[in-house]
């Protein structure tokens, strides 16, 4: 599998719920008790075999842009994308880690340098010399 695939499988995974379209045509999820929607999530053997061999994703992040992300004092990745990130952890089994920076500067040179696997980031002209994106960033978890 390619890095590519790696970064579609794992990064921008387009998990798809069970349930009605809504007016988008867009499956929707049903709601649980808890408030979550229930999801389901499927990856090829190809790629289930690929992670198998990975072992584990190595994330950076700016670890300074709360409450999106961060790292604090006790070097632990939080905000609204640790915890988008944890769940998918939940959904998937996927064993995804912190590659820790001080900067966001940090976080690009170590994708640059294929240091970390994932990196969550918009996209711009200048990342798209080195990153790979989806088109499809619609996500439900």
């Amino acid at each position: 599998m390619s890095y590519a695939n790696l970064f579609i499988a794992c990064l921008v995974l387009f998990i798809s719920p069970k349930g009605s379209a809504n007016p988008e045509g867009i499956p929707s999820a049903p709601e649980q008790p808890h408030g979550l929607k229930e999801t389901t999530f499927h990856l090829t053997q190809e790629e289930q075999t690929y992670l198998q061999k990975k072992k584990q994703i190595r994330l950076c992040v700016d670890p300074h842009w709360l409450p999106m992300e961060g790292i604090n004092d006790a070097g632990e990745f939080e905000g609204f994308v640790a915890d988008y990130i944890a769940l998918l952890q939940a959904k998937t089994g996927l064993n995804i880690e912190l590659y820790p920076t001080r900067t966001w500067a940090d976080s690009l040179k170590a994708a640059r340098n294929r240091d970390c696997d994932i990196l969550s980031s918009p996209i711009t002209p200048a990342r798209k010399e080195f990153m790979l994106f989806t088109l499809n960033s619609r996500l439900t978890i």
